[in-house]
């Protein structure tokens, strides 16, 4: 089970990637929600750690090589790649529509989105290598 998580390179930098963005950024701004001025800069840090992550979850899972006909961790119809393609969509539309909209209400609520996208998509994620690597 250590080895899922730090057996590699690329897998030791998104299991750190992953854990400031859980343990710093989300929780950090739901504690300090009450500060209305900077939720633009929040998503912007939210969205960039969230991409960067995800990029190494790809490269630590082998989905670049199930795109070129080899067989990565997740078979490309499976229900983890499709719900990783609707949560970047959806991450990468709140994340436009924030440089758009200068509210910071709006802005707000719409980190609370990508903050909700990014923590279904990591559940579903580590939760199925955890599964996998068990033997499931």
């Amino acid at each position: 089970m250590f080895s899922i998580y730090f057996g590699d390179t690329v897998s030791t930098l998104s299991t750190i990637l992953l854990l400031i963005v859980i343990g710093t950024i989300i929780l950090f701004a739901f504690l300090r929600r009450r500060d209305d001025s900077r939720w633009g800069r929040r998503i912007l840090l939210l969205g960039t750690t969230g991409l960067a992550l995800c990029c190494l979850v790809v490269m630590r899972d082998g989905y670049d090589v199930s795109l070129q006909g080899g067989t990565g961790l997740f078979p490309l119809d499976s229900i983890q790649i499709l719900s990783s393609y609707i949560c970047g969509a959806l991450n990468a539309l709140v994340c436009l529509s924030s440089l758009l909209v200068s509210n910071q209400k709006y802005r707000k609520i719409m980190f609370l989105v990508l903050s909700c996208s990014i923590t279904c998509k990591l559940l579903l994620i580590e939760g199925s290598r955890i599964f996998c690597a068990l033997g499931g």
